[in-house]
């Protein structure tokens, strides 16, 4: 039911040209629950569907999911993780 209803707003915004930040997300958030895919497959997609340019996404997503990417890309092992400044103990 939820993956019609993410379709018809693409539909909608592919339509109008125009989307927002909290529907660019709501968007992404609603292919991650349903389909099972990661945020950076579900931001290529409604990037794709919407016939959004990929170089607008940063302007289109918040701090929340910006670190949700980051932890999804360390735990994949794309990105190193931080060192820690502390000494071994």
């Amino acid at each position: 039911m939820e993956y019609n209803t993410a379709m018809e707003e693409i539909e909608e915004l592919s339509e109008l040209n125009f989307i927002t930040q909290e529907k660019f997300i709501d968007l992404v958030e609603k292919y991650v629950r349903t389909k099972k895919m990661s945020y950076m497959e579900a931001i290529v997609y409604v990037c794709e569907e919407i016939k959004l340019e990929y170089e607008s996404v940063p302007k289109l997503i918040n701090i929340k999911m910006k670190r949700l990417i980051k932890n999804e890309a360390i735990s994949n092992n794309m990105l190193k993780k931080k060192k820690s400044a502390r000494l071994p103990i």
